[in-house]
């Protein structure tokens, strides 16, 4: 009897321990949570020591990437428009202040501007209708194929009848002088025109530019104007054979690739081909039926 009671008293005892020891450190706790609290200059403002669930830092997360939008938003605002009060926006350029009003009419005289200047900047292409001007298509062949590129010359056998330069039927050139010297040939590029069953389609060969002009706007001038002759003929589609370097150009144009050819050494400048078409929508054959 006397140890069940020494048991039960010593019982007692532990449990009374353990509980003082749990109140202890949850008072620890919260004494040193209060001392970050009022250590930080914003934690008793925003109530952020109040937040002991397990979401505050989720919270926390979400209070940040406000504050950062707040941020990015003022700051965008107030880079593009410059607000008074409660005036209507301003726009400050070099210390002068100048409203929409005066934007508007900045504005189109500027297009104007821009423009008449692409009007005198375009270059000057054309398709050849002279043996002139076939020699100066066949002169920058000769210069960036051959000279530049090692490249035997076959084309000009195509332009030739009975062993002269001579203008064919159904071949176009197009030759692009240089914008501020309309003597001066630059540029030029193919297109044989050819009967595929029903339907008449084009090919588009030899786009070449001389390397000092390259970059310059010239070759887009030429596709441009032969698409434009596609369009007149109504072909039903226009394809080339592109060196690798030029795919994207190509690509920015409208064609799309179908297969790429490789020959040796690939390493030269016809190694690596791609064979790109380009489809009109409006293609039309002889007897006047519309191709999709």
């Amino acid at each position: 009897m006397r140890h069940a009671v020494f048991r039960k008293i010593g019982s007692q005892k532990r449990g009374t321990f353990f509980r003082t020891n749990i109140l202890i450190t949850v008072a620890c706790c919260i004494l040193v949570r209060l001392m970050l609290v009022l250590a930080s200059p914003s934690g008793s403002r925003d109530g952020r020591w109040l937040k002991l669930s397990p979401f505050s830092a989720m919270n926390s997360r979400i209070m940040r990437q406000k504050h950062r939008q707040q941020q990015h938003s003022f700051w965008k605002e107030w880079s593009s428009n410059a607000y008074i009060g409660e005036r209507e926006p301003v726009h400050r350029f070099q210390g002068v202040v100048k409203s929409h009003d005066d934007d508007e009419l900045q504005s189109a005289i500027s297009s104007d501007v821009d423009m008449e200047l692409k009007a005198q900047a375009a270059p000057a292409t054309l398709i050849a209708e002279s043996l002139e001007q076939l020699e100066h298509a066949m002169l920058i062949r000769q210069n960036v194929f051959v000279e530049e590129q090692g490249i035997a010359n076959a084309f000009d056998f195509w332009d030739a009848e009975d062993g002269k330069p001579g203008l064919r039927q159904d071949v176009y050139h197009a030759v692009a002088y240089h914008r501020n010297d309309t003597s001066l040939p630059v540029g030029t590029g193919r297109m044989t025109v050819q009967r595929v069953g029903i339907t008449r389609e084009g090919i588009v060969s030899n786009v070449a530019v001389l390397k000092e002009y390259r970059g310059q706007g010239y070759a887009r001038s030429i596709m441009e104007l032969l698409h434009q002759k596609a369009e007149e003929l109504s072909l039903r589609a226009t394809s080339l054979h592109s060196q690798a370097h030029a795919i994207g150009f190509y690509q920015s144009m409208g064609y799309r690739t179908q297969k790429m050819i490789y020959r040796e050494p690939l390493d030269g400048p016809n190694g690596i081909l791609a064979y790109m078409t380009k489809r009109w929508p409006q293609g039309v054959q002889d007897v006047g039926v519309i191709y999709k």
